[in-house]
């Protein structure tokens, strides 16, 4: 099995012996830091974890801190993550039979690393139970997903699946889009971006300039944040 594994510096011993245990038991242990005590910032690592779960990488990951709690909020910020702060062997069950989570969180300062070694093969081994828990588990990766969307989200996704409709995207999509410096573009000319261009046509981790009198739609907010893409108005 592939399993990604991270932590802050409080989190690093505790790490460290799991990904060996791991190891030990011929799972495929994706290490994304830290890399040592030095003081750092848990959310880069819990959200490192996190992705490489939501894309498909690791079908598991844990993610060690000082309570295991920051990191869980981090990693349910992530699309298609089901987080769960796993200190104590009942809430782990609970947390794979009902909740179907698939990021474990573990605090290095609440339990030491026989019972973690413990928590993590409960959390490993148990099965989703489904049934009744399905439907709960559903409504929560909905509302990640925006199928439960804000009114503005909502009115930004009839707005572009009727521009799809009538064959007018081209107000969507930039006409002479062009890169003035290295990660730096410029908007369409036409007064709309939808989610498409920022998905197509931006390079994640670039900046786009919005010229004025152009509207971005929620939904494109929405995918350059996931893309970390900076939006500057000029």
């Amino acid at each position: 099995m592939n399993i990604v594994i991270g932590s802050d510096h409080g989190g690093y011993e505790l790490k460290c012996v799991l990904a060996e245990y791991l190891k030990s038991l011929n799972h495929i242990v994706y290490d994304v830091g830290a890399n040592s005590r030095e003081a750092c910032d848990y959310p880069d690592f819990a959200f490192k974890v996190a992705e490489c779960v939501a894309s498909k990488q690791a079908s598991f990951g844990i993610m060690i801190d000082g309570a295991g709690i920051g990191s869980a909020m981090c990693a349910n910020r992530v699309e298609g993550v089901l987080a769960a702060t796993c200190n104590e062997l009942f809430v782990t069950r609970n947390a794979r039979e009902h909740n179907n989570a698939n990021v474990m969180c573990l605090g290095s300062q609440v339990i030491g690393p026989g019972l973690a070694k413990k928590l993590v093969d409960v959390f490993l081994e148990t099965k989703f139970e489904g049934g009744r828990h399905l439907k709960r588990v559903d409504k929560i990766l909905a509302y990640l997903n925006g199928a439960l969307s804000s009114p503005q989200q909502m009115i930004s996704t009839i707005v572009e699946r009727v521009m799809a409709v009538i064959g007018n995207r081209d107000a969507a999509a930039p006409q002479s889009a062009s890169t003035s410096a290295p990660g730096l573009n410029d908007s369409p000319s036409r007064s709309l971006i939808c989610e498409d261009y920022i998905k197509n046509s931006c390079e994640a981790g670039s900046t786009l300039t919005v010229k004025k009198g152009t509207m971005v739609t929620a939904l494109a907010m929405d995918m350059a944040r996931k893309k970390k893409i900076t939006v500057l108005y000029r």
